[in-house]
């Protein structure tokens, strides 16, 4: 479910209801806990439209949109054995399978409230989720959330899309890239909350292999003592790539290692985010910053006012860069860009359909950037 394949759209429903199945026909009832924390855990992960994150996700629910009205038969379950009131409300809410009974009848936006979710004695909340003023870090998804009025703010340590902002018509990615021996792609080695800010933070070491240092024995390629080196496959595709200090070399030799570092502090506000970028590396190394949007609004500053089409990339060179889609907007400033360089090798793109705003520098750098809302 979310602890191991991080499926809140689909697995997490299954497993509730094996443990609730054991729980009833093999007198388990202590299992009835694992469920209600599972539960609370997905209470934390709802849209503002009814839907559940599911980005993280390694299984078939991935990316997709699905309904918190999945876990209705959960809570049906939940209410039947143990006949407590908080199922029966949330299940009566639910309606059966109609999403829309939740929001007609005005249930607050987390849905599944402290009252009703409260932790039990057996289980520590703690080592699932840390509050701090509608803040949640979900350290085993690797995963912080803001639940805010209307919108939720989620940032991830593990994709591609570090942070997630969902806000009526506002469905936007930041994705972070250099040209860094195709392993500059940002995904973050770990992720804290510390003194309202969630911190995240990316170092890579790699270099440059060189030939034999001795004849070899063969003049036969493949049979010349490389190492895991020559492993195309291994070492281009994302997700294989060994750390440097990982890397068999056979009888090749190495120079020149490098180090790449990103720090990314995001520090949430009231319909606002501050970002705060630094980068640390070769003097030259290319970087970008990348808002994804779903396509179909319009994108403006004091300059320009264009339609924001599918696969289109605008590079934002100073100023602030509005996106609006019918009645919602974001902003995003202070723009900067010193290259024009709309792909890094080794990239992974969230939605190539979708229109990019992307930001770009050169070399160390330190930015803040601030994003806000209506």
């Amino acid at each position: 479910g979310s602890f191991s394949e991080k499926s809140i759209g689909n697995y997490d429903a299954v497993v509730d209801m094996a443990l609730l199945a054991l729980a009833e026909n093999f007198n388990m009832r202590e299992l009835i806990g694992y469920v209600e924390r599972n539960l609370r855990l997905v209470s934390r992960m709802i849209q503002p439209d009814g839907t559940l994150y599911s980005f993280s996700s390694f299984r078939q629910d991935s990316r997709m949109s699905i309904n918190f009205n999945k876990y209705w038969r959960v809570f049906k379950k939940m209410a039947v054995l143990t006949g407590d009131s908080r199922w029966i409300y949330t299940f009566s809410y639910l309606g059966g399978d109609n999403i829309d009974n939740i929001n007609r009848n005005g249930i607050e936006f987390e849905y599944l409230s402290d009252e009703m979710l409260h932790p039990i004695n057996e289980i520590k909340e703690e080592t699932l989720i840390d509050r701090a003023e509608g803040c949640f870090l979900m350290s085993h998804l690797g995963l912080g959330r803001v639940l805010g009025n209307g919108y939720t703010v989620t940032v991830s340590s593990s994709n591609p899309g570090i942070i997630h902002l969902k806000k009526g018509e506002i469905d936007m990615f930041l994705s972070i890239y250099s040209s860094f021996f195709s392993r500059g792609q940002f995904k973050a080695d770990d992720i804290r909350y510390e003194d309202g800010s969630f911190i995240l933070h990316k170092s890579v070491e790699y270099g440059y292999i060189r030939p034999f240092d001795k004849k070899p024995d063969t003049n036969v390629w493949e049979d010349m003592d490389h190492g895991t080196w020559a492993n195309v496959r291994l070492f281009n595709t994302p997700g294989l790539y060994p750390d440097w200090k990982d890397i068999d070399f056979g009888s090749r030799g190495h120079v020149k290692e490098q180090r790449l570092e990103y720090s990314l502090t995001l520090t949430p506000e009231e319909n606002a985010l501050e970002i705060k970028f630094c980068i640390k590396g070769p003097s030259r190394l290319p970087y970008k910053l990348e808002f994804s949007f779903i396509a179909g609004g319009r994108v403006f500053s004091s300059d320009i006012d264009m339609k924001a089409l599918p696969e289109a990339v605008l590079f934002a060179k100073r100023g602030e860069f509005t996106y609006r889609k019918a009645t919602d907007e974001i902003h995003i400033g202070p723009c900067f860009s010193s290259h024009h360089a709309d792909e890094m090798r080794g990239e992974e793109i969230i939605d190539r359909k979708r229109f990019h705003l992307c930001l770009s520098g050169i070399g160390c750098d330190e930015r803040k950037i601030r994003l806000s809302w209506n």
